[in-house]
């Protein structure tokens, strides 16, 4: 079941997309559940020189109506991030990141990406944050009063 839907960037600056996520549920679901919230990638800097593979590293802050997602992971050295995805339910959220090769090569070697999310609009209830990258659950951190 398709919960929310991306639309088209609202607005697009040299290395951040701004996007509008679509609520698709019934009005009978408690507004805690139809949370719209804004998610954007306003800054990711690439690693290459000695990329470990380690752990990936995930913090976050709230400040002034925004809360910050700092992530560190690994990429294959070929691939780049996508659309980021926001999906709130309850007091949980979820940060879904696909990744992709705009020359559709792999490569065998690993780049470290430093990464700042920006989330707007999501209520003082939403409790944990999960980060997931190409599917799979990368890690979770507690959201910040």
């Amino acid at each position: 079941m398709v919960l929310f839907q991306d639309s088209a960037p609202i607005f697009k600056t040299d290395n951040s997309l701004l996007y509008k996520l679509i609520d698709l549920r019934p009005k009978s679901v408690p507004a805690i559940a139809r949370e719209f919230a804004l998610v954007v990638l306003i800054k990711n800097e690439k690693f290459c020189n000695n990329a470990s593979g380690q752990d990936e590293h995930i913090e976050a802050s709230r400040s002034n109506g925004f809360v910050t997602l700092k992530v560190i992971t690994y990429l294959n050295c070929a691939h780049i991030p996508d659309q980021p995805e926001l999906r709130v339910w309850s007091n949980t959220a979820t940060l879904s990141l696909s990744t992709s090769s705009p020359s559709g090569m792999a490569t065998a070697c690993l780049c470290a990406h430093r990464m700042v999310f920006q989330i707007s609009d999501i209520h003082e209830g939403v409790k944990t944050i999960y980060y997931v990258q190409n599917g799979t659950v990368l890690g979770h951190v507690d959201t910040p009063e």
